[in-house]
């Protein structure tokens, strides 16, 4: 008998509510049993599609420092939750405790200018706006690979453009997301930022059923403090796939345990939701993909930039 196909709640807090409804075409959901074969839209028609491989022998230009994303500070954040979607554990809150500092170069308020065929010459009248982390989840293994190799854990911050800098951006809401991956150095050693996030995981799906965490979290341990990156122009890696996303995706890793990768993968498997054929024991059965990645998509002649610092 054929395996039933598992319907999972749509990242709707890929964006806060707020932003939402300008990026959710189908909130039927999706699920990973074909790879993403099966989603439809831009997902299967998009030449600009998330995640990607980066191959930094042959498809990296070297960045002006200009035109870097400038990540002072990530913030300090407090009144959090974590909830599963269904496909992954995510992370919201209720306030900055103390505000980020995050600047990404725009020219006429475009972000993407500068990812043109004469990005490094765009410099004149170059100007850098400000960014704001919205939300941050997880992906087991990582999406985006760097020379082919994919990390057990990632982590994707999605911030975006604030309001009142660019008309382009306040129409279409411009999406920054800063990836890192997370790698095993002794793979029985916690990462303690991980284990304060993962210390109550939620059974069931929907941000009704998310667990609190208590005080505050610095967000910029969630990112390595070498801060070379590469940035390129992406989308989603979720249904809608919609493009016009700004990657930043980090060269160092963190570390991070086998338990801790094991227990996102199975809050992604097993957490209760209307899409469930069962349940038994408490938990979804039979259980989801554990892995909630997307395949790697083509490049189709994108630019990917290297800053170095």
């Amino acid at each position: 008998m054929a395996s039933p196909v598992f319907r999972v709640a749509l990242f709707a807090t890929l964006l806060t509510a707020a932003f939402a409804a300008k990026f959710v075409e189908d909130a039927s959901g999706f699920n990973y049993d074909r790879n993403g074969d099966d989603w439809e839209g831009l997902c299967q028609t998009g030449e600009e599609q998330s995640p990607i491989n980066i191959n930094t022998a042959d498809d990296v230009e070297l960045d002006e420092p200009e035109l870097k994303v400038d990540v002072d500070d990530v913030g300090e954040i407090e009144g959090m939750s974590i909830f599963s979607t269904g496909a992954a554990l995510e992370v919201i809150w209720k306030k900055f405790s103390r505000k980020p500092s995050i600047k990404v170069a725009a020219k006429d308020g475009d972000i993407f200018t500068i990812f043109s065929k004469s990005g490094s010459k765009v410099m004149e009248g170059v100007e850098k706006l400000d960014a704001e982390p919205i939300q941050f989840h997880f992906h087991s293994p990582s999406e985006n690979a760097i020379n082919g190799r994919l990390a057990p854990l990632c982590v994707h911050i999605v911030c975006k453009i604030s309001e009142g800098q660019s008309e382009i951006c306040d129409k279409e809401t411009c999406l920054v997301v800063l990836g890192v991956h997370f790698e095993y150095d002794d793979p029985t050693v916690d990462n303690k930022m991980i284990t304060k996030l993962f210390k109550k995981l939620p059974t069931e799906v929907g941000k009704e059923n998310g667990k609190k965490i208590k005080g505050k979290f610095d967000l910029n341990t969630l990112i390595p403090k070498n801060r070379e990156h590469f940035t390129w122009k992406g989308s989603l890696t979720t249904p809608p796939c919609t493009e016009g996303v700004l990657w930043v995706m980090y060269s160092s890793p963190l570390l991070v345990s086998t338990a801790q990768v094991n227990a996102h993968q199975q809050a992604a498997a097993f957490s209760i939701g209307p899409d469930c054929e069962d349940v038994v024991d408490g938990v979804c059965d039979p259980p989801r993909q554990s892995g909630n990645h997307r395949p790697i998509q083509a490049l189709n002649g994108r630019v990917i930039r290297k800053s170095e610092t």
